[in-house]
């Protein structure tokens, strides 16, 4: 029960990670309080909701600063950032370097 509704959570989270969706938006969808989805998704997969939403977007936020041109400014306004200050201290949070620095570390690393 609990597996399938991880996966349900998931798959609305990839639709809608770039839209800045509250953890409610998702509990509603998936027919559960917001403290009943933290606590499952907490026990299934060792995060929080909004953990399993950071993790998305910074996973996108990685493909486009390595595989696209794309200015970081456009990338975090993509990713429904409307501040690329905090975008960029949100993916050094996650990450631990800025966003530039991920790029041009990657690029170097890729040749």
């Amino acid at each position: 029960v609990h597996a399938s509704r991880i996966e349900r959570l998931e798959t609305l989270v990839s639709a809608h990670f770039r839209e800045s969706r509250p953890v409610s938006f998702y509990a509603t969808r998936l027919g559960v309080s917001t403290a009943q989805l933290n606590r499952v998704t907490r026990s299934e997969t060792g995060q929080t909701v909004q953990g399993l939403i950071a993790a998305r977007i910074v996973e996108a936020a990685r493909r486009d600063l390595v595989f696209t041109p794309t200015p970081v400014n456009r990338i975090a306004e993509s990713l429904g950032f409307e501040d690329p200050a905090y975008f960029n201290r949100f993916f050094r949070k996650q990450v631990g370097v800025t966003p530039g620095a991920f790029r041009a570390a990657e690029r170097e690393r890729l040749g």
